[in-house]
Order: C-alpha cells, then sequence, then structure tokens
C-alpha cells in the first residue's frame, strides 16, 4: 500500500509534469514542418475521397454522428481537414465539431452529473453521442513526377453502435498537374507573355466574327464583338492568374481597359482591311 502511494507521490506527480512540459517546450521551439504543396494537398484530398467512398458503402441511410480524431502524423491539420470535409459530404453524416477527446469527456461529464443510480455512471461511457469514430496516420505525402504527388494514409472508422470496424485499410492517390496547373505553376512573366500572346492573336484568329460585323453595318454588332473578345481575354487572364479577384481593383482594371483597347484598335485594323478588299 505504501509502495501504491508513493507512485502518486507529490515528488512523483511532480516530476511528470516537469518532464511533460519539458518535451512540450521542445516541441514549441522546433523547426515547424513545411506547409504541403498544391499538388500534394491535392494528392491528400483524393486520398480523403478514395476513403470516404469505401465508409459510404458501410453507412446505413440513418443519420450518423460522425467522430474524426486528429490524424498521427499531420503537423498542420491538412490531412485532417481534408477528412472531415470528405466525410461531411456524405449522405447522412454529421461531423462533430468537437475533438473526438473532448466530446467524450464532454457527454461523459454530462452523463454522470445527470445520473440517478449507480447504473447509470458505470454505463455513462453509453452516453456519448457518437456513432462512428475516425482515426488514422499520415503513412506519406512525396512528390512525384511531373509536378504531381502521391499521399497514403492509415485510416480506420469503427462503428461504436454495433462495436465493429466499418473501414480499416491503407489509402494511396496519385494527382498529376493538368494543361491549366501546369501554366499556373510558371513564372507571372510568362503565364503573363502567355496570355498576351493570346489575347493579342485572338482577333486575328476569329476574323470572321469581324467579317459579320460589318456585314450587319451597325454600330450593335461591333460592340458586341469587341466585347465577347473583351470577355474572353478577362477569362484567360483569370484563367492563367494573372490576375486574381479579391486581391485589389487596380489589376484587373488595368488589364480590362488595355483588353478594350487593344480588341477595338485590331477590330478597326481588320474592318479597313475587308474594307480595302
Amino acid at each position: 500500500m505504501k509502495g501504491l502511494l508513493g507512485l502518486f507521490s507529490l515528488k512523483t506527480l511532480a516530476l511528470v509534469m516537469g518532464v511533460f512540459l519539458g518535451w512540450q517546450a521542445l516541441v514549441f521551439f522546433r523547426a515547424r514542418p513545411p506547409a504541403y504543396t498544391e499538388a500534394q494537398q491535392q494528392a491528400l484530398a483524393a486520398t480523403c475521397q478514395d476513403f470516404a467512398r469505401q465508409l459510404a458503402g458501410k453507412l446505413n441511410a440513418a443519420p450518423v454522428r460522425v467522430g474524426v480524431a486528429h490524424l498521427f502524423g499531420d503537423d498542420r491539420d491538412t490531412a485532417t481537414t481534408l477528412l472531415r470535409a470528405a466525410v461531411a459530404s456524405l449522405p447522412g453524416c454529421r461531423i462533430e465539431e468537437q475533438s473526438v477527446i473532448q466530446k467524450f469527456l464532454a457527454d461523459i461529464s454530462r452523463a454522470v452529473a445527470e445520473a440517478t443510480s449507480l447504473d447509470e455512471i458505470f454505463t455513462a461511457g453509453r452516453k456519448v453521442e457518437l456513432d462512428v469514430v475516425i482515426a488514422g496516420r499520415v503513412a506519406s505525402v512525396v512528390a512525384a513526377p511531373e509536378g504531381g504527388a502521391r499521399a497514403t494514409l492509415a485510416l480506420y472508422a469503427y462503428d461504436v453502435r454495433h462495436g465493429g470496424w466499418l473501414v480499416k485499410d491503407s489509402f494511396s492517390a496519385q494527382w498529376q498537374p493538368g494543361v491549366m496547373e501546369r501554366i499556373r505553376a510558371l513564372p507571372l512573366w510568362l503565364r503573363l507573355g502567355f496570355w498576351a500572346l493570346l489575347a493579342g492573336l485572338l482577333p486575328w484568329l476569329t476574323a470572321f466574327a469581324t467579317r459579320w460585323a460589318l456585314e450587319k453595318k451597325d454600330n450593335l454588332s461591333s460592340i458586341i464583338i469587341i466585347t465577347c473578345y473583351t470577355l474572353a481575354d478577362v477569362l484567360l487572364a483569370l484563367a492563367f492568374s494573372v490576375i486574381r479577384l479579391g486581391h485589389g481593383w487596380l489589376a484587373p482594371a488595368l488589364v480590362l481597359l488595355l483588353c478594350v483597347a487593344w480588341n477595338y484598335r485590331a477590330c478597326e485594323r481588320l474592318a479597313k482591311q475587308e474594307g480595302a478588299v
């Protein structure tokens, strides 16, 4: 008995707390892990979607309260956040906002406080309002050739209602950038030059539109053509990330003015050429 009490002496508790605080200080001062790249985030999202599809086949149609525990090895919570979003998109799934530990302790505390018998105290764990608990770890997130990435997650879904595993597997997915992603990854000056080339050639590549406006012989047709060209140029600028909405108005306004001026000038030159013929 004396030895047992020694385990819980003030010195022992102080030592445990000191070791714990020392470890937390080490974690605090240690360099933060680098953030995932866009390609790695896309690979993680695809992996989480694969897990969600497999989980969907194991759930019934009734509303399910799901708790998603923080994934081991996910220092920046990126994978955990993507996993929560993937599961939340499943029909009938409601994600618990609190962490699994917080939810567990809160519901047990409430059950014990509201208990009217010893049986209710002993079975307080049944009052935890979670149907499915999801946990796991980030096994690996690595770069792939040609700007891609590959992610592997070990994920587990446990059915608290029936006491069994719904999913217990490793999931992997690879993401490769498409044409637009490759363009957006280029330096700004290259994207700007590529966009200017396409926007500049557009009226000449579609000279039939100017001929159509000339045949109509009214200003409305010319305005429609210039507006369409300008809209196409702005959409290209957005697609190539030359400009971005919500990052100030100066750059979009300047691009818009340049597009209108160039398209007007190009259509005027094309109209003169057609008239000369």
